[in-house]
């Protein structure tokens, strides 16, 4: 097993001086305070700790950690459509990008006019 954990490591260009942590996860702590006379079939004192049958070991290199903050976007440019919204008054200004139809649906109706209904989708698989 601790072939396989340099394998690893340097397989992730980690060096041996870096600072490696490993922890164990998939634990349940107790935090109901259950009293003197409980089901220790089912129930735990507050605070024990129990490992899941599904616990693993989480190994961490902090020394490669990048500890600083996000930045920033310096122009915002976003793959989608952009609907800016009035959040004043919760209605939709109307701006949903350039070249991009209006897909949204009218107060009253519950569907887009270019959208199929489920009897003309059954009618074409057949």
């Amino acid at each position: 097993m601790y072939e396989q954990l340099i394998l690893a490591m340097e397989a992730l260009g980690w060096d041996p001086s870096d600072e490696i942590r490993i922890e164990m996860a998939g634990a349940q702590t107790s935090g109901i305070d259950v009293g003197e006379e409980y089901n220790k079939k089912w129930q735990s004192p507050i605070g024990t700790v129990k490992l899941n049958k599904d616990a693993f070991l989480v190994i961490k290199n902090n020394s490669r950690r990048d500890l600083s903050k996000s930045q920033p976007m310096e122009e915002f440019k976003p793959q989608h459509p952009y609907a800016k919204v009035d959040y004043e008054s919760r209605k939709d200004t109307g701006d949903v990008g350039e070249g991009q139809p209006d897909r949204r649906c009218d107060a009253g109706s519950s569907v887009n006019e270019d959208s199929t209904s489920a009897s003309e989708v059954s009618n074409s698989v057949e």
